[in-house]
């Protein structure tokens, strides 16, 4: 750089010395804005957030200053707060719309005191393309956060199915057990909750996405593949929000969602609830709660033990839609026929019929409870 270069630079390094020395009031102002346009920041820590800004803010000021584009540590140290925003468990959209936000502010005060000098003002023009330089620092984060991201994914992912594994060998009070729920922010002794998905299902970018996707979601929720079975155990989140995430990339799939239950005994036991409704989810579509339909849940884990008892003649619900229609009306309205019959808009004495036609070609009588459970297991196991 030339002599008349650095003097015609001059102006521009003594806003910036100028600005750098009020950065501790800048940056706090700064920060309170992101926070006011980015909701998510919420989760950072004001001090943590503030010397995240005035970090960044000095080295840019710096560099503009001294006419130099991000030096490797200066660019290092954008991808550790990158990285520390990851496990902080920010976004990476969030965290851009700061580093936009912060550097629009910044501009915005490099033009509000240049105003009154209009040399300055005409060197700001020079500084556009140097400060497009220092925005790409945000390009970096952005790329350290995802390696981050990925490297956090795939530690909980093995501590996943290591946790689910306990659970499922009926290992839930160990302590390796303990340990594993509090190493991937479970409290051992809450309220755990299972929403079990079919394994198959997922292309391996839909799985990715899905991880991304519940990383972010408020309370603890972990997902993992394990054979057939795509569990998501959550703490602190309510099932819908895990229903809706799901959707979003898999729309319709068949979910099984198990009971709140307390501890890890509760979590392996609500493990099993989740997996029951899903083979429930899987026959009639949808989204099934064992605490709505735990009867048939676990009825239709012993499917083919009962089978003698419960299939009959498959064929009747099928060639007789009707018959079935009114067994489970009537099951619906208080075990009444008249209402029953209100209810599919039918005369009482068809209702009647209906109903003892059902008794003859199947031989339960819906009018006793073995008759009426068993005909009512019959037709969702056949369905």
């Amino acid at each position: 750089m030339v002599a008349g270069e650095q003097q015609d630079w001059s102006e521009v390094a003594a806003l910036s010395r100028s600005i750098e020395a009020e950065l501790p009031q800048v940056a706090a102002k700064i920060a309170e804005h992101i926070r006011a346009e980015v909701p998510r920041y919420a989760q950072i820590p004001p001090e943590n957030h503030v010397l995240g800004v005035l970090e960044q803010l000095r080295d840019m000021a710096q560099g503009l200053a001294t006419r130099q584009a991000p030096s490797g540590e200066q660019i290092e140290r954008a991808r550790a707060l990158g990285r520390t925003r990851a496990e902080e468990g920010l976004a990476v959209e969030a965290m851009i719309s700061a580093y936009h936000i912060g550097y629009r502010d910044f501009w915005e005060l490099l033009l509000a005191r240049a105003q009154n000098n209009p040399k300055l003002s005409t060197q700001l023009v020079e500084v556009v393309s140097l400060f497009w330089t220092w925005i790409r620092l945000s390009s970096a984060a952005a790329d350290a956060h995802a390696e981050a991201i990925r490297s956090l994914q795939a530690t909980q992912i093995n501590l996943t199915h290591r946790f689910l594994g306990a659970l499922h060998s009926g290992d839930a009070g160990s302590d390796e057990a303990i340990r594993l729920a509090r190493a991937l922010g479970f409290d051992p002794d809450h309220l755990f909750q299972a929403v079990c998905a079919p394994g198959g299902a997922w292309a391996e970018d839909q799985l990715d996405d899905l991880q991304r996707s519940l990383q972010f979601a408020r309370g603890t929720i972990r997902a993992a593949t394990r054979g057939p079975v795509t569990v998501i155990l959550c703490q602190d989140v309510t099932p819908d929000v895990v229903v809706s995430t799901v959707h979003r990339i898999r729309p319709g799939l068949p979910l099984g969602i198990g009971l709140a239950r307390q501890g890890l005994g509760g979590a392996e036991a609500g493990l099993l609830d989740a997996e029951q409704a899903l083979r429930v989810a899987e026959l009639r579509g949808g989204v099934v709660r064992f605490e709505e339909d735990w009867l048939l849940a676990v009825v239709g884990t012993h499917r083919q033990r009962l089978s003698p008892l419960l299939r009959g003649d498959e064929t009747i619900g099928r060639d007789h839609p009707h018959l079935a229609d009114a067994v489970q009306a009537f099951a619906k309205n208080g075990f009444s026929a008249a209402a029953a019959a209100r209810a599919l808009t039918i005369h009482p004495n068809t209702m009647a019929y209906r109903l003892d036609r059902w008794h003859q070609l199947t031989g339960w009588d819906p009018h006793t409870t073995k008759g009426l459970v068993s005909s009512l297991l019959h037709l969702a196991l056949t369905e």
